[in-house]
């Protein structure tokens, strides 16, 4: 069953261009590692919420943008594996 990682980033709104650069130089490397897919999500119109939300979850500040990164593996065999060889990676 495929296995997915979620996370969540607050990034300067001013830093995108440099975001998504450091975003595609990191694929390859977690596809040599045995990720199937990755996904980058810029956010727009996502609501703080009043008790909880992911820009609360966050801290998300008012120069910020928060992203939603995704990567899918073939399963939570290969994920852990992968990270573990991520880990010890040195363009990381």
């Amino acid at each position: 069953m495929t296995y997915v990682d979620g996370f969540l980033a607050p990034v300067k709104t001013t830093d995108k261009e440099t975001y998504l650069e450091f975003a595609k130089s990191c694929v390859p490397v977690f596809k040599k590692h045995g990720a199937l897919r990755l996904i980058e999500n810029w956010g727009d119109d996502v609501p703080e919420g009043k008790v909880t939300s992911m820009p609360m979850a966050v801290k998300l500040e008012d120069d910020e943008t928060l992203v939603f990164s995704w990567v899918f593996w073939p399963s939570k065999e290969a994920r852990d594996q992968g990270w573990k060889k991520l880990e010890e990676d040195p363009f990381f």
